[in-house]
């Protein structure tokens, strides 16, 4: 067990008065004007841009989607497009550009897409929670390599790792942050997990791990290496384990 097969989301932002936005969209052109922006797993775009007039949208498989010659899709300052045809296998981005203030790429779900309470949003593209790695086919490495990560950052035990070792896309570096390093606990021991699981003891050892995972040294100095190195500015995309 380790902090890699947990995620937890981040706040919800506040709410901002749509009048502000409308005024900043007005005096300032370089203002990100969108309330909200999603994208669903049937393939709908969807947005909010108070004040901006119409809203055009351009697809592309990179997550600038520098190719904004031909739009997919148009619509409202507050409105929605259902597309198809796009092929599959690929992660796709979806580039908002309003008439007036700057425009916004989006994808399905990764950690980026929040907007922040001053009216930012956090890059798309950038930052992915992984699962097993070592269950990866070539086809899933190749589509992997197609997101360019640059890091793999491995949170598990040792235990964990040499029991199930990553399968990494080429060019990308696999750092290990053992964040349960100083524990005396389980360490990743699945097997004694599960004992204690079955003799009623289950909740007490899921305690005790998950204030592990934020009170132990090792937990901390991962953390913090982990948070260095996606903040740095030659950062690039990465995966956590």
């Amino acid at each position: 067990m380790s902090p890699g097969q947990i995620m937890t989301p981040m706040p919800a932002c506040a709410r901002v008065d749509k009048r502000l936005i409308v005024g900043a969209v007005a005096e300032q052109p370089g203002v990100i004007p969108f309330t909200s922006a999603g994208v669903s797993a049937d393939g709908t775009v969807r947005w909010s841009a108070p004040g901006t007039g119409r809203v055009t949208v351009y697809a592309g498989t990179d997550s600038a989607v520098n190719d904004r010659t031909k739009p997919v899709g148009q619509g409202d300052a507050t409105g929605s497009i259902r597309l198809s045809g796009l092929a599959p296998g690929k992660r796709w981005f979806f580039a908002l550009v309003p008439d007036h203030g700057a425009p916004l790429v989006i994808a399905d779900r990764d950690i980026g897409g929040y907007r922040t309470t001053d009216g930012r949003w956090v890059k798309m593209g950038m930052i992915y929670r992984s699962d097993q790695l070592d269950r990866l086919s070539d086809s899933d490495l190749g589509a992997m390599g197609e997101l360019g990560l640059a890091l793999v950052a491995d949170l598990r035990t040792a235990s964990e790792r040499s029991r199930e070792p990553d399968r990494l896309p080429a060019g990308a570096e696999h750092l290990v942050l053992d964040v349960a390093a100083d524990s005396h606990g389980l360490g990743g021991d699945m097997r004694q997990a599960m004992t204690l699981i079955n003799s009623g003891k289950g909740a007490a050892m899921l305690t005790e791990a998950n204030r592990e995972f934020v009170s132990l040294n090792s937990a901390r100095t991962a953390y913090s290496a982990l948070l260095g190195r996606i903040g740095a500015e030659y950062a690039g995309p990465t995966a956590k384990r």
